[in-house]
């Protein structure tokens, strides 16, 4: 039987709904090894059929604000410079 230190501490949050999630504590370079992991399970949740909206609402708004750039840079500096 392991001891107690050895177990993986988790963390454990119910939602309104009842579900219930639950979380073990990361190791220490737990962010390196799972990054490319990570990085294409988020390249394939940002081109998701489910996301499409939001990614047509996140291109079009820089589509609009594109011509505006430089002006709004501009106007925020003069603005942060009083």
């Amino acid at each position: 039987m392991p001891k107690e230190s050895e177990l993986p501490k988790v963390q454990t949050y119910t939602l309104k709904d009842g579900s219930v999630r639950t979380y073990t504590k990361p190791k220490l370079l737990d962010f390196v090894t799972k990054l490319p992991r990570n990085f294409i399970n988020t390249n394939k949740d940002f081109v998701a059929k489910d996301h499409a909206y939001y990614l047509g609402g996140a291109v079009a708004a820089t589509l609009i604000l594109l011509p505006f750039d430089q002006k709004l840079i501009d106007n925020s500096r003069e603005l942060g410079e009083r």
